[in-house]
């Protein structure tokens, strides 16, 4: 797991959006990254309650660590629906749908519009290996 995780933060692979990744490498990651996030905000929710002063740094900490992990973390799942047998662009439409269903706050269909490109990317990524074009990238 550690392994998948820091593989994603590589010079290598920061930026790499061709190729693939295994689901297992891609669940790894994953589960990492949110161990990782649950922990500093445990830690920041600590120095809270010691400091409002300390929790605003720790808070700093969550707020760039997951800015920092955007990246890769696109990275790994465009390679992850590449590996699936699909485009990486497909996950931009995805992704797009999520944000602007989001935005349609108090309206019913723009939560449903948000939850169903959610839902697809988790489908995708789920879905075993299947040799493709991208895969001999």
């Amino acid at each position: 797991m550690k392994e998948a995780f820091l593989s994603a933060y590589r010079k290598g692979n920061y930026f790499r959006f061709k190729g693939t990744t295994s689901r297992k490498d891609y669940w790894f990651y994953m589960l990492a990254y949110y161990l990782c996030m649950m922990v500093l905000g445990l830690l920041a929710g600590g120095l809270y309650m010691a400091s409002e002063m300390l929790g605003l740094i720790g808070l700093v900490f969550v707020l760039l660590f997951g800015a920092f992990s955007i990246i890769p973390g696109i990275s790994i799942t465009t390679r992850r629906f590449h590996d699936a047998g699909f485009s990486g662009w497909l996950l931009l439409g995805f992704i797009l749908l999520s944000t602007f269903g989001g935005m349609m706050k108090g309206n019913a269909i723009g939560e449903i519009i948000s939850l169903i490109g959610s839902i697809a990317i988790i489908i995708v990524c789920v879905l075993p290996s299947k040799s493709s074009k991208y895969s001999m990238e």
